[in-house]
């Protein structure tokens, strides 16, 4: 499955990013220390992967489909601690 056409446009803003700032993506390691994505990695990055679910699997997608390990690693750490809230929440509903 290809990315849509939105995705390009983050991809473009990330390699600004990189060129201008110089900076690289924390190393993210498990467990995950927290549930707030701002405590794992720099800020810039959180913000980054803020986006609605879909645009964030079609993230995933095309950080995959490109073999971009540092963008791959940020959009799961992204989708595994929204799963990580997703299921806290719920639990708090059930009991």
């Amino acid at each position: 499955m290809m990315p849509t056409k939105s995705v390009p446009k983050f991809l473009q803003n990330l390699k600004l990013f990189h060129i201008k700032c110089q900076i690289t993506v924390t190393t993210i390691t498990t467990p995950l220390k927290s549930n707030r994505i701002e405590e794992i990695v720099q800020e810039w990055y959180a913000n980054f992967v803020k986006v609605e679910q879909i645009m964030l699997f079609e993230l995933v997608t095309a950080a995959n489909f490109m073999d971009i390990k540092p963008l791959l690693d940020l959009t799961c750490l992204a989708v595994s601690v929204y799963i990580k809230v997703s299921l806290s929440i719920f639990r708090q509903k059930i009991l």
